[in-house]
């Protein structure tokens, strides 16, 4: 088993025993307490059946297995050999502006002498400090038939489920396919972009396997986009068609297939021309490759649909909708919306503006046509008409989009108005309702006692940029954090090594916001005494890192309160221009510290909250966390952001992250909201002692609420 899969084993709190040879010297009970005892200090613990597997191996398999074992949890909570700057960090107040400006020339200048810590380390201000407070994950032990099994049932999963696959999980997927290649059957995969990321794996970019490939999903593909994704990733190129596909010329019986599915979804959809309209430059050259003139004959819708293309003798769906809405025609707009439910709940709230409309008409016929819209953009019309009047402090409005793997924002000019209360209220009522009558028919379940604590997990809707880790939670989820009289300093930590080909430097830093939004400063390599009105500072900037480096923060959190930050953005970014991914062991994590973070280890691996890997495709700056100091809690991000480093020290970052917290911030649908939109086939109680089920945290739960693709295939 490869050591990506048992890094993904371990993110999922399951650890594998090791092969090896036997022997007729059986461990003792000692052997255990130690392997125990080096799990505690990492912050983790065993139950009951994976000690009992232990004490079943013999030492040899036993010294392997602990060996394996405790390197997986070290590179789960980041537990490395720390290289800082200043190494009587925090105890850094002392320092000024300008010192840390001349201690970095130095560091500048010298780096390649690879020396570290230009103050003496203060040692008699560091004492051992001893806690007795302790945290701690379970873990469990299975053997390799059994992690067989989790990892087979995790890839079905994550093909079955309403989501796409991250980048990440892709390449997990992908390794999991090549261990178990002929037992990976999902029954069916709902999103297309991951149907066609199946195909790349399954044929691995060689045309003798496309044929039959093609011939395995040949039913799940729905929509001309659908097949012409397929083809993408027959082409090497990526499966959401976003940019330009460099098509290949395929085998004459491939091509057929190709046709005879364009063919036979054009018979019946009037409408795939405005897919066609949509992506024209590609499915003109897709069209060329397949050579669609060859069958005008024998497939004459498809060829109907490609001389319109070519000639613009077309109407689209949108274009008939803006002719209604010009010539304030209200029946027949309804009556065309109602053919695409999709375009129907994408357009709702435009429509819900106009003057001459009929409110309870457009609710009406929209409640008609929810059956026929998917769960996910159902979820998505009722967050965004739950903060739909909650209209932008600032003058205008941010678009956010994804291209090429990093997010943009886009401002544009605030010209919506707000929706009537009482019309908001009662799309809200229908939205829910409609998701409701979705789950109804599922088994009937009795008596339910869901933890309250779930209110505070969002959905894994867009687990496209979603990062392994420890204790890793969709984006906006947020995490109750010890609290601050006990654990007064947030301190975060990045570590990171050098490229085989080059030296790498990356940035840790907080930028801080007040309660609304507006940017107060930085506290990072350009600004390192910004964070002192806080009693709050940064280790130092390393510009390179031979034997690996870190950066640490640490914010006191209860003077942050006090100064008015509310919010505090954990941001990384590469100076070296190198992608994320490319950088070995990057990890970037949270620690909560007492005694005001100055005594003790800097790096105290069970203190560890939350670390997660930096693995994006992106350098220009990945915001990982944010920090509510008026709530006490962590909220997550994990998103790359389009910045040019230039723009670091500029006060248009200031609104790039001021709307990232916004959104990050707006109500939600929680995991909590969606169990309990299941009423239709669950009954709940409130009183959990009366309960036959529970959902929570616990090993006892009927629901892993930590498996994100369970959820979305069983739940959304």
């Amino acid at each position: 088993m490869t050591n990506t899969l048992k890094k993904y084993l371990v993110s999922n709190s399951y650890l594998v025993v090791s092969e090896g040879h036997r022997s007729d010297n059986k461990i003792d009970e000692h052997s255990v307490s130690q392997l125990l005892l080096s799990f505690s200090s990492l912050g983790f613990r065993l139950d009951e059946k994976s000690i009992k597997l232990l004490k079943r191996l013999d030492e040899f398999t036993f010294t392997r297995t602990y060996n394996e074992s405790i390197e997986l949890l070290k590179q789960l909570v980041g537990d490395v050999k720390h290289i800082i700057f200043y190494k009587s960090f925090p105890n850094v107040s002392n320092l000024t502006s300008l010192e840390y400006n001349f201690n970095a020339i130095l560091h500048y200048l010298f780096s390649d002498e690879f020396s570290y810590g230009y103050m003496p380390e203060e040692t008699s201000d560091i004492k051992k400090d001893v806690e007795e407070y302790q945290r701690s994950t379970l873990v469990t032990f299975v053997t390799k038939k059994e992690a067989t099994i989790i990892l087979k049932e995790k890839a079905i999963s994550m093909l079955e489920a309403k989501n796409v696959i991250s980048e990440e999980n892709l390449k997990v997927l992908e390794e999991i396919y090549k261990m178990i290649p002929n037992e990976i059957i999902p029954n069916e995969i709902p999103f297309k972009v991951n149907l066609a990321n199946y195909i790349d794996i399954i044929t691995e970019n060689k045309s003798e396997y496309f044929y039959n490939a093609l011939k395995i999903v040949y039913p799940s593909l729905k929509t001309i986009t659908d097949v012409l994704r397929v083809y993408a990733v027959f082409s090497g190129s990526d499966a959401e068609v976003n940019g330009y596909v460099n098509f290949v010329s395929l085998p004459r019986k491939v091509r057929l297939l190709f046709m005879d599915k364009l063919d036979e979804i054009c018979s019946h959809n009037i409408y795939a021309i405005d897919e066609a309209h949509s992506k024209e430059f590609l499915f003109k050259r897709a069209f060329e490759y397949l050579h669609v003139g060859e069958y005008s004959k024998t497939h004459p819708h498809i060829y109907k649909l490609a001389y319109e293309l070519r000639s613009k003798d077309y109407q689209t769906f949108n274009s008939k909708i803006e002719e209604y809405i010009l010539n304030k025609d209200e029946p027949s707009l309804l009556k065309q919306l109602v053919i695409k439910p999709g375009v129907f709940a994408r357009c709702l709230d435009r429509v819900l503006r106009f003057s001459w409309i009929n409110t309870d008409n457009v609710i009406n016929a929209f409640n008609d046509v929810t059956p026929l819209v998917s769960s996910n953009v159902l979820i998505s019309l009722y967050e965004h008409f739950s903060n739909r009047n909650d209209l932008s402090k600032n003058s205008g409005r941010v678009i956010f989009y994804r291209q090429s793997f990093k997010y943009h924002t886009l401002e544009i000019p605030e010209s919506r108005t707000e929706i009537d209360s009482c019309v908001k209220n009662r799309v809200i009522s229908v939205i829910l309702e409609g998701i409701k009558d979705k789950y109804k028919d599922k088994e009937k379940i009795e008596e339910v006692y869901v933890d309250p604590t779930l209110k505070e997990i969002t959905l894994p809707t867009n687990n496209r940029n979603f990062h392994g880790g420890f204790n890793v939670l969709p984006f906006g989820s947020k995490l109750l954090v010890p609290d601050e009289i006990d654990k007064p300093v947030l301190r975060l930590f990045t570590y990171w090594q050098n490229c085989i080909n080059g030296r790498v430097d990356i940035d840790l830093s907080v930028e801080l916001f007040d309660e609304d939004y507006n940017f107060v400063t930085s506290l990072a390599w350009h600004n390192m005494t910004g964070g002192s009105f806080i009693d709050s500072y940064h280790s130092g900037d390393i510009t390179t890192a031979p034997n690996g480096a870190s950066e640490f923060i640490d914010v006191n959190i209860r003077k942050a309160k006090e100064k008015k930050i509310r919010y505090i953005v954990v941001c990384n970014s590469v100076f070296t221009g190198q992608s994320f991914e490319k950088i070995p062991n990057c990890t970037t994590g949270v620690m909560f510290r007492s005694n005001s973070g100055k005594r003790g280890k800097v790096y105290e691996a069970k203190t560890v909250e939350t670390k997660f890997d930096l693995v994006s495709k992106q350098s220009n700056c990945e915001a990982s966390f944010v920090f509510d100091t008026y709530e006490n809690k962590l909220i997550y991000l994990n998103i790359p952001y389009n910045y040019s480093f230039s723009s670091v020290v500029a006060s248009c970052r200031k609104n790039a992250l001021s709307y990232l917290l916004q959104k990050a911030t707006n109500k939600k649908l929680s995991l909590y909201d969606l169990i309990l939109l299941h009423c239709k086939h669950i009954t709940f109680t409130n009183n959990k002692s009366d309960a036959k089920y529970v959902i929570d945290k616990s090993k006892d739960s009927i629901l892993d609420i930590t498996n994100f693709e369970v959820i979305s295939r069983d739940w959304i």
